[in-house]
Formats: C-alpha cells, sequence, structure tokens
C-alpha cells in the first residue's frame, strides 16, 4: 500500500541514505519497496519538477548518500516532468548547491549513485558528471552501459566514478536479480520545462510517496 506522509512523519523516520525513483520506471514500487535496510525510499510525482522535489526531500532528509533510479540516456537524467542535461543545468544551479551540505574534507564527501541507462557514456556523459560532482560537492557513480535485467542487455554496475564512491547499492539482491526492465527513456521524452519558483510547490510533501 502507498503511504502518504506528513512533513512532521517524514522527519522522524530520518535516515543517511535516501532513494529518488522515478514512477515512469517499470515496477516503480517493486524497487521502491526492495531498497536496502537503513534507506528511505521516495517516488517522484510525474507531474511536477523533479529537481525540485529532489531539492525538497534533501531539505528534509539531510542524506549523504542520494540515489536516483530513472531512466536515462549519455549526459540526460528524465525526472518527473523534466530532463536533467548539459542544457538545462544553468537553471538548476542553485537547486543541485542545495543538495548536500559542504563536505570538511574528501573522504566525508556525499555519494550520488545514477542508475540511468548510459548516463555517463561518452564525452558527453563525462561532462555532465563533471558538471554534477562541481554543483553538488558530491563524488559520483554512474553507469556507461544498461541499467537492470541481463536478458535485456542490463546490468547493476555503475561503471564511471567521480571520487571514491563506496556506498552499497540501492537494493537488496534479489529484488535486482529479479527486476524486469531496463533503465532506457520511455519513447515519449519529456520536455524541458523552466523550473517552478514557487516555494509552496517545492514543499508540498503531498508529491511524495513514501516506503520504508
Amino acid at each position: 500500500m502507498t503511504t502518504t506522509l506528513s512533513p512532521q512523519n517524514a522527519s522522524a523516520q530520518t535516515r543517511s541514505t535516501l532513494v529518488i525513483i522515478d514512477p515512469a520506471v517499470t515496477e516503480a514500487q517493486t524497487l521502491a519497496n526492495g531498497v536496502i535496510d537503513g534507506a528511505i525510499a521516495l517516488i517522484l510525482n510525474p507531474d511536477q519538477d523533479g529537481i525540485q522535489q529532489i531539492t525538497a526531500a534533501q531539505r528534509q532528509h539531510n542524506a549523504t548518500v542520494l540515489h536516483i533510479i530513472c531512466h536515462g540516456e549519455p549526459g540526460c537524467l528524465s525526472l518527473g516532468n523534466t530532463q536533467l542535461d548539459l542544457n538545462s543545468l544553468s537553471h538548476y544551479t542553485e537547486a543541485l548547491q542545495l543538495w548536500f551540505e559542504p563536505a570538511l574534507d574528501a573522504a566525508q564527501a556525499p555519494q550520488l549513485l545514477l542508475y540511468g541507462c548510459q548516463v555517463a557514456a561518452g564525452g558527453i556523459g563525462t561532462s555532465f558528471l563533471d558538471a554534477l560532482h562541481r554543483l553538488t560537492g558530491a563524488n559520483i557513480a554512474a553507469s556507461t552501459t544498461p541499467t537492470g535485467n541481463p536478458q535485456q542487455g542490463g546490468d547493476w554496475k555503475l561503471e564511471r566514478a567521480i571520487g571514491r564512491v563506496d556506498a552499497p547499492l540501492a537494493f537488496r539482491s534479489e529484488v535486482m536479480e529479479q527486476y524486469a526492465g531496463v533503465l532506457f527513456p520511455t519513447l515519449a521524452r519529456f520536455l524541458h520545462s523552466t523550473p517552478n519558483s514557487n516555494a509552496a510547490s517545492i514543499l508540498d510533501w503531498n508529491s511524495f510517496r513514501l516506503f520504508l
């Protein structure tokens, strides 16, 4: 059953690991129910800006390890009703800089794990990761190959990293073994839109579905 929590209830459940799942991925609820112990999973609202939703979640939970599961392609993540890519990064600079608290030293740097298919592939993927690293201050791991079911050409390896990323993968082993999909983009691509500056909408926790 899907449970919607108020900010007060969500705060009481705070963990250091946050798993963000875009609802467009195959079996999103199954993935949310299958996160590792101690992690909080949030499924995004498909009708709202995904970057703003993640920013609000990070304000609430202050996670030091952030996993993002969504459809991807080289240098691009599809999140909610928008895309994050090299063209849209400038629109989200302020939001991305708020995702993590500054680390006291490199050993304590936050970690950002991106599971979208081929997000880190090629020169555009490398440039995208470099830009995210500069904006968020996080060490980053991402996939250069399809992510998901091996029979569809996928795996759960995040082949490219910037800095040290030693956090475990977001899901229990049996969930990854049984997952039927891959995280390629859907045929209907999301159209990029200008971020909504309405603070009330950013903090609207009814847009989230929380799974423990």
